[in-house]
């Protein structure tokens, strides 16, 4: 069942009067875990993406992209889902998971420097997309950094004040959990910078959220070869998850 979220639009997002369908769609994948697990189903997720029409705006991958974070599965996961996509002009986005860190013997440093820096603030058809790192060497839950969200924050105060922002992390971000510390006084800065949602993976399921007034939606795995879509249109939001088979995912 899709799940809808009204929202306001903001100056200098406006629709023209002959506007057709969604003003954008994209696709939210999670947890591909290259190459250990799911060389299959990655693969099968990436064509099943290649294959909608019209094709999405970008695709963004809430982590756990590789297994153990090694140079090797890196370069693996860019040759069966980044370039593929790029390659049919798809744009791809990662934040990386815990899986993602840690174990990695280079911190994250090829990661950003293969994939996509993170974290970072992306402008794409007129929506902000926070990309937020709550990966941590070594550690199986996850912090986002202070002084990164800041200037993230910061960024945007300067840059982008009213576009629409959406914010992407691995481990989801609730109260009284120990997914990541500090999390409500995170909700309350993304709540505070205009987010109208939060989209996150780490549990291999498809689940709401809603913390401190912000919407949270984690993403089932590509393992299990499933993915979400959004469309983003001028007053809502509508969200829901598929698998490779085109079925909506119940729930």
């Amino acid at each position: 069942m899709s799940i809808v979220l009204l929202m306001a639009l903001l100056a200098g997002i406006q629709a023209p009067p002959t506007v057709q369908g969604p003003y954008v769609r994209f696709v939210v994948i999670s947890d591909p875990h290259i190459p250990a697990r799911g060389m299959e189903a990655a693969d099968d997720v990436v064509q099943a993406i290649l294959a909608m029409e019209p094709p999405p705006a970008f695709v963004i991958d809430t982590g756990d992209s590789t297994e153990l974070g090694w140079r090797s599965e890196i370069d693996e996961y860019v040759r069966r889902i980044k370039e593929p996509l790029e390659a049919a002009d798809i744009p791809l986005y990662a934040v990386p998971g815990n899986h993602d860190a840690r174990w990695s013997e280079y911190d994250l440093q090829y990661f950003r420097e293969r994939i996509n820096p993170a974290p970072q603030l992306v402008r794409r058809h007129g929506l902000g997309l926070m990309l937020l790192n709550t990966g941590l060497p070594g550690e199986q839950h996850g912090q986002v950094e202070p002084f990164e969200l800041e200037q993230l924050l910061e960024q945007r105060a300067r840059t982008e004040p009213y576009a629409p922002l959406f914010a992407f992390a691995h481990h989801p971000i609730l109260e009284g959990d120990p997914y990541v510390s500090r999390s409500i006084p995170l909700v309350n800065q993304l709540r505070a910078a205009g987010a109208t949602a939060l989209f996150v993976g780490h549990g291999h399921s498809f689940r709401h959220y809603r913390v401190n007034g912000l919407d949270q939606f984690m993403t089932g795995s590509v393992l299990d070869r499933t993915y979400r879509i959004v469309e983003v249109d001028w007053d809502k939001v509508v969200t829901w998850g598929e698998n490779t088979e085109g079925e909506e995912i119940a729930g």
